[in-house]
Formats: C-alpha cells, structure tokens, sequence
C-alpha cells in the first residue's frame, strides 16, 4: 500500500500546513490509523497537493507539516459526460467509474427514456451521494482534482449549458459517423472543454438527438456492439480520453507551487 491520499478544504492547506477535518480527519486516524510521522498526501481538491507528515492526530482532526506543495495542471480537454438517469442505483457506478477516468464534470439528465423520475428533494440527496462517491473515488485515483457532480436538469438545458464551454458530441446508435471521427482535434491541439452525452436505458430518441443538434452538438456511434447505457458512458469517456492522450499516454507531471 501506497502513502495514503486525503482531501482538506482549501482553506486548510498551505505552504507549512495541511489540516483534515470531519469525515477525512475520522478516516485518517481511526480508519487507517496514521499516526505521528508518517507520511501522507493532501489535496484540496482544485489543483494543489501536498507530499506532508502528520504532527497531531486526532479523530476530529489531522494536522501536517508540507514537505512539498504542487500544483497538477487541469487536464485539457476538460471532459464532461452527460449522462441519463439511469435505475437501480446503476449512477453510482458510473459516478464512481467515471471519476477514476478523469472526467471533469458529471452531468445527470432527464430523457425521454429515463425510468426514473425524482422531486427536486430526492434529486439533491442523489446529487449529494454521488458527489461522495465521486471525493472517495478521486482518493482511490489518486486525483488532485475532484470532478464536479452537477444538479440533476433535463436533457437539452444541460446539452445547452455544456456547449456554450465547448464542444458536444452526442453518442447514439443510429449515427454513422464514428466517435473518432466526430472528437475534435487531438492531444497538443484539443478544446479547452468537451462534452460527450450518452442516453439512460434504450438510449436516445431521435427528437433527443435533434434537439442536441439544435444546441451546436454533433452525433457520433460507439460502434457496432450493443451496450448497457452505464457502459457505454464509461466506454465513450475511455474513448475521449484515449484520444486526447489522457489515457494510455504520458503520465502529466505536476508542477511546484511557486
């Protein structure tokens, strides 16, 4: 096992010192039981992470000197996936998946074929877990960065909001245009933000797809397999970041805090 990985708010982390509270600090040193002198890494969660040693320990809260502060560049593009309610708890999942993918931002969507149907009270609890389940998967991953979980909208306002920062390709089985094809650019010339959108159960309806269009999104298949929707939102990101070089290339070296 590795030097273990934590998130501190920002505020708590500077040049000399690193702070964990709450569920960290419990996680720190009830859980994995750090103890004084040891080493651990503190990110929070924008960018900054720091190589420190523990001083005090305490089930409420940690405390660190910093060795050494970095800065890791935000990765380029930007991904977000929109993705459609999916039933069963079946987001979880690809909440958690997606995150150790890198993605930048997580974008659940109300479509036309989406089984679930939640009030704004049980859409915010939703959000608030998976929002969790993406900061204990940014730890496993090793991420500096922790990818945003946005508020559950229908499918054509997040489409909307997504292309106003970049390019959209939607994935949908009846589009022949490959999504190699439709990713622009390539790693050293990519968009600063793109977003891909995959569709809930049964995928997308073609009056969905035209609707992205209207919004400035192109489409694009997966190709010839048939898969789960939470597949193929794990299998378009994968694809997205393949091509960029974010995955399967050189690993990006951060740089020191000035």
């Amino acid at each position: 096992m590795g030097v273990p990985q934590f998130f501190a708010d920002p505020s708590d982390l500077s040049v000399a010192v690193a702070v964990l509270r709450g569920a960290e600090a419990h996680h720190a040193a009830t859980v994995l039981r750090v103890r004084a002198g040891e080493a651990l890494v503190v990110a929070d969660g924008r960018g900054r992470v720091a190589e420190a040693r523990a001083t005090v320990v305490g089930p409420a809260e940690v405390r660190a000197a910093v060795v050494r502060l970095r800065e890791v560049p935000p990765t380029v593009p930007a991904l977000t996936v929109v993705v459609g309610l999916l039933k069963a708890g079946k987001l979880d999942l690809v909440v958690e998946k997606l995150t150790e993918l890198g993605v930048a931002r997580i974008a659940p969507a109300v479509c036309a074929r989406s089984v679930v149907r939640w009030d704004a009270p049980k859409a915010a609890a939703a959000r608030e877990r998976w929002a969790a389940i993406a900061l204990a998967a940014a730890k496993q991953a090793r991420r500096a960065r922790v990818p945003e979980v946005l508020p559950v909208e229908p499918l054509e306002r997040q489409v909307r909001a997504c292309a106003a920062a970049g390019p959209v390709v939607a994935c949908w089985e009846g589009s022949d245009r490959p999504l190699a094809a439709a990713l622009p650019g390539r790693a050293g010339d990519a968009p600063g933000a793109l977003t891909v959108v995959v569709g809930p159960e049964g995928g997308l309806e073609a009056a969905e797809v035209d609707a992205c269009r209207a919004a400035g999104a192109v489409d694009a298949t997966l190709g010839g397999l048939i898969l789960r929707a939470e597949t193929a939102a794990l299998a378009a990101a994968a694809c997205a970041g393949y091509h960029y070089g974010l995955l399967g290339g050189a690993p990006m070296l951060a740089q020191p805090s000035r």
